[in-house]
């Protein structure tokens, strides 16, 4: 669970923290030079990332996003982690942000119906119903597809459901509550 994954991810961290300060207390640094720095760094980038994740998860928003944030200012960021950032700003009621955060993703992964759909709910939030239709228009062309790389399963075909239905709601001057949006980790 999401709590346990945290814990995981904090000892991991300080795992790293430990084994890079053993490595530098036995003199060990000038054998590797710069690489082991590298290295350590990489580790702990990565480290940081999943915790981010795990705290988003753990219902965290605020902290997971200050760290997906940070993450997010080094350098390339898979689309997963990017979308937990999105649903993060969005749960925090940043629509706007977080319909940034979410279109930033798709451009790496330009296929993915969740990437969509979560878009699409902060567009709706943020008050952007023809962005939001656009943006539904993605997930039903992909799932009509013969060509699909992203599996959707039943729920998420109801959560897409839900949200054109609540588009429909609010191009009808009825808002009936807040759009869906999900996270989800690679397979």
């Amino acid at each position: 669970d999401c709590w346990q994954a945290e814990w995981f991810f904090r000892s991991a961290l300080r795992q790293v923290d430990f084994e890079e300060q053993e490595l530098l207390d036995g003199g060990d640094e000038a054998a590797h030079g710069a690489g082991l720095a590298a290295f350590f760094a990489e580790r702990r980038s990565l480290l940081m990332e999943d915790l981010g994740f795990a705290l988003v998860c753990a219902r965290r928003h605020e902290e997971g996003a200050l760290l997906l944030d940070e993450r997010r200012g080094a350098g390339d960021v898979p689309p997963h982690i990017m979308n937990a950032l999105g649903y993060a700003r969005f749960r925090l009621q940043e629509y706007g942000s977080a319909g940034q955060v979410f279109r930033a993703a798709l451009e790496a992964d330009p296929v993915n119906p969740l990437l969509w759909n979560n878009l699409a709910a902060a567009l709706m939030a943020h008050g952007d119903l023809r962005g939001a239709d656009d943006a539904l228009y993605h997930i039903f062309d992909y799932i009509g597809a013969e060509d699909r790389s992203f599996s959707v399963d039943e729920y998420h075909l109801k959560v897409f459901q839900s949200n054109v239905q609540n588009l429909v709601h609010r191009v009808g001057g009825r808002a009936v509550g807040l759009p869906s949006v999900e996270l989800w980790l690679p397979a």
